[in-house]
C-alpha cells in the first residue's frame, strides 16, 4: 500500500493504515520525481492519495502504466472517497460499453 501526499490528513491515514499488521505502507511526495521509481520497486496493490493534493497527470499516468493497483483518492473536506481502476476493457460498441459499465458497478 502506498500513500502518496505530504498533508498531515495522509499522514494520519498512512499511521493508521500501519496499525494494520496485513500492510506494508510505504509514503511517498507526489512532488517527488523519484515516485515512479518508487512505484515500480514497492508494486502496490492500492495507493492512497489526498484529492485535494492531486495531480492529474500523475493520477492518469498511473491509471494508464499501473492498471493492476487500485488508486484511491480521499477527500478531508467531504469525507468521501474516490475508487479508480485502470483496469482496461475494449469497449468499441455500444454493448462492450454497457458491459463495462455493469462490471463497474459490482461491489
Amino acid at each position: 500500500m502506498v500513500v502518496c501526499g505530504a498533508s498531515l490528513y495522509m499522514a494520519g491515514i498512512a499511521a493508521s493504515l500501519r496499525a494494520n499488521p496485513a500492510l506494508d505502507v510505504l509514503c511517498v511526495d507526489p512532488s517527488s520525481p523519484a515516485i515512479r521509481q518508487g512505484l515500480d520497486e514497492c508494486a502496490p496493490a492500492a495507493v492512497a492519495f489526498d484529492l485535494a493534493e492531486a495531480l492529474p497527470d500523475l493520477i492518469i499516468s498511473l491509471l494508464r502504466e499501473r492498471p493492476g493497483p487500485l488508486l484511491i483518492g480521499l477527500d478531508a473536506a467531504s469525507d468521501e472517497v474516490l475508487v479508480l481502476s485502470g483496469h482496461q476493457a475494449p469497449a468499441v460498441t455500444a454493448t462492450g460499453l454497457v458491459q463495462v459499465i455493469a462490471e463497474g458497478r459490482r461491489p
